[in-house]
């Protein structure tokens, strides 16, 4: 059992070993344990990866411009997919130099299914969302043909084009189907003013 001056002794010298005190120091050593980066909680980038992982950062949020709050984060876990993918190939091409590369071939396996996962499910999430809000925002949008063309009589509004399938919606913005609204089996009074305007 340890003495009362062993144990002043242990804790005065447990002050000249408390480990990094710098933001800088405590992140670096946060990841000593960090070999393949591959099931990191955040993207991991070595030094001399930085400028790689920042061009395909900055590629694929100019390819995936999103709008809002919910669509960036669907976009950031799209990158981060897309960096382990990145760190999977790196890592395989790098296989002859492992101590086991049977096991190292396992690992990136493993973490390439999960990369594909996250980012399948993060694209078809971004997908709904701006989906939910094109409707939204037509919902939104006034859908009389005067408030949306004013100063166009309805005999002009109702001019179409002949190759507009029936079934589509009508070019006039009025919200309904071409066939119900300027096609040709339009309600007499529509079909009337095209007749006059002709």
């Amino acid at each position: 059992m340890a003495t009362e001056a062993q144990i002043a002794a242990n804790r005065a010298n447990a002050q000249f070993s408390t480990g990094p005190r710098t933001p800088e120091g405590k992140a670096r050593t946060s990841q000593n344990s960090v070999s393949s980066g591959l099931f990191a909680a955040r993207d991991f980038v070595r030094p001399e990866e930085a400028g790689e992982y920042y061009q395909l950062h900055e590629t694929l949020w100019k390819e995936l411009h999103p709008a809002t709050l919910m669509e960036n984060i669907q976009a950031a876990e799209i990158i981060t997919a897309a960096w382990r993918l990145h760190r999977c190939a790196g890592l395989e091409e790098a296989l002859g130099s492992a101590a086991d590369p049977v096991a190292e071939q396992k690992s990136i396996d493993r973490a390439r299914i999960q990369a594909h996962g996250l980012q399948l499910r993060a694209t078809a999430e971004l997908r709904r969302l701006r989906k939910d809000h094109a409707v939204v925002s037509a919902a939104e949008t006034p859908t009389t043909k005067q408030t949306q063309s004013p100063g166009l009589t309805e005999a002009e509004l109702c001019v179409a084009p002949a190759e507009i399938p029936r079934g589509a919606p009508c070019p006039c913005g009025s919200g309904q189907k071409y066939k119900r609204c300027c096609g040709r089996d339009a309600p007499g009074v529509i079909n009337g003013a095209v007749n006059r305007a002709a």
